[in-house]
């Protein structure tokens, strides 16, 4: 009895939320207008760069962040100066650090994102190299992504908790100099000349791309809506563990040389198939949380990440709360945080929206983290 009576009160209390805003609870050490200055500065409005490249280019900059800022929950969110090659001016690209606390561990975690700051006329591959530069000048903590399309302002690479705060406080004497955090990125984009020959070696996974929905040496059918896909053991052992696990066992869908998916539409399920087959996902844009759900279900990690870095591009106060439920479903609990940070700081908007009510009362524990959250209550 008791029990309910707090959850009444509990959504007694958001439901009138607006009434708290000006109170000294929620007296963020960041400030609203500085997190929409954020996202609006990480996809500027620029002009289009229009160029051709024979030769590669190399971008690199090293950052300096102060021990004091990140010791001190001083921010959420960080961003580099722009930086650019001696070749091309044209092109800058910026680092945006990001700090997400995770109460479990009790340590705060920050990923980095790596945008390009202009508008690419047409589709070019990077790579991008992120580090950290120890007190003598020496890489610690380096990581280097897998080649990549890049086109447009987008969000082009995601380090995800890069690096923790215990982390750099156990290892300042190696890692800081004159006090500061430095942070070591180099982005080389590949020249035109170097497409052919780049793309050839991305994946051996890309020259499968003729086989895609082909009958040809096709052993396998996956069945949606109705509709018979031919597909081929061997690929999609390959890209899933949870296809793998399936061709190594005596279950039905080996035996008989086909399976039925149920739980999503022909168009989801061919545009995985369709990055299975050719790394490419040429409608991550319309269907990233279909994408991101499916890839979770047979475990295609590169594909989740990359529709879960397009989620974070168009997350807004429109579809925050259906990132979150979907987040918190499939235990994505990277965009989950982000989800739950953004509502907090855009609260007075996400009250408004028109399934707020439906939420409050469907969630309750979700309710009751966010609450938790905006008192800062762990």
């Amino acid at each position: 009895m008791e029990s309910l009576f707090l959850i009444i009160k509990f959504i007694s209390f958001i439901l009138n939320i607006n009434k708290y805003f000006n109170c000294k609870l929620f007296n963020f050490k960041i400030k609203s207008s500085k997190i929409k200055k954020m996202y609006s500065q990480m996809y500027p409005s620029v002009n289009n760069t229009s160029f051709h490249m024979d030769s590669t280019l190399t971008f690199e900059s090293t950052w300096e962040i102060s021990k004091y800022e990140i010791s001190k929950d001083l921010f959420l969110s960080l961003q580099s100066h722009v930086f650019h090659n001696d070749q091309n001016k044209e092109m800058g690209w910026r680092l945006t650090i990001y700090r997400r606390i995770d109460d479990d561990k009790k340590d705060d975690f920050f990923s980095f994102f790596v945008n390009l700051e202009n508008i690419l006329p047409e589709k070019k591959k990077a790579k991008v190299k992120l580090g950290l530069l120890n007190n003598k000048n020496e890489k610690v903590l380096f990581e280097e992504s897998c080649i990549k399309n890049i086109h447009g302002r987008e969000l082009c690479y995601t380090f995800f908790d890069f690096f923790g705060k215990k982390y750099i406080n156990n290892n300042s004497d190696d890692l800081l100099f004159l006090g500061n955090l430095k942070i070591f990125c180099e982005i080389t984009l590949l020249g035109d000349s170097n497409d052919t020959r780049n793309s050839q070696n991305l994946s051996p996974i890309i020259n499968t791309s003729k086989l895609l929905f082909s009958q040809k040496y096709s052993d396998f059918t996956i069945t949606v809506d109705g509709i018979d896909i031919k597909t081929h053991r061997m690929v999609l052992s390959l890209r899933s563990p949870v296809f793998d696990a399936m061709f190594n066992s005596n279950v039905q869908e080996c035996q008989s040389n086909r399976v039925e998916i149920k739980d999503f539409n022909v168009e989801v399920v061919k545009e995985m198939l369709t990055y299975i087959y050719t790394n490419t996902c040429p409608k991550i844009k319309k269907l990233a949380l279909e994408l991101m759900v499916i890839a979770d279900k047979y475990e295609i990690n590169d594909l989740k990440t990359i529709a879960e870095e397009q989620l974070y591009q168009s997350l807004c106060k429109g579809n925050v709360l259906d990132y979150l439920i979907i987040a918190d479903t499939y235990s994505v609990n990277r965009l989950k945080n982000f989800c739950l940070d953004f509502i907090v700081i855009h609260a007075k908007d996400v009250v408004k929206n028109k399934n707020w009510k439906e939420f409050v009362i469907r969630y309750p524990l979700l309710m009751e983290i966010l609450l938790k959250r905006a008192l800062k209550i762990k």
